[in-house]
């Protein structure tokens, strides 16, 4: 677990720093709701590292059917990787990212959804960030 306790029902957008800095065999937990309006880019899940970099992006895209994963360094996105769609509009899921030594692998609904291989070191993520078209429940 990447933080001391879990946050229940937390606003969006939310934003959370790590108590200690993440490290392999560590998970985040995200249960929430794809609210029913969502269009577009649904929600965003970030790892944000230091001076504006993103270590791990997660993006559902509602209008595309797809995933969308990438990393964001000095100041240039990288290029993206993309995965059909595994979130519904009004439907609750259970998301898991677990920290790899090689890559974050992440399910989906206690399914194997994706894996995306580190371009920034793992452990230079500072924070969790969440924003978008989503109702958390919990945050772990």
């Amino acid at each position: 677990m990447a933080f001391s306790s879990p946050i229940l029902h937390p606003s969006v957008p939310f934003l959370q720093y790590f108590h200690t800095p993440l490290r392999g065999g560590m998970s985040i937990c995200i249960i929430g709701q794809v609210l029913h309006s969502a269009k577009g880019f649904a929600f965003t899940v970030n790892l944000l590292g230091e001076n504006g970099d993103i270590v791990f992006h997660f993006n559902p895209r509602m209008n595309e059917n797809e995933v969308v994963c990438n990393t964001k360094q000095n100041g240039g996105w990288g290029k993206e990787e993309r995965w059909p769609i595994p979130f519904e509009a009004g439907a609750t899921f259970m998301m898991i990212i677990d920290v790899m030594s090689d890559c974050y692998r992440v399910t989906v609904n206690s399914k194997d959804f994706l894996k995306y291989v580190h371009r920034i070191p793992f452990f230079s993520a500072r924070a969790l960030e969440i924003k978008g078209d989503v109702n958390l429940q919990r945050v772990s």
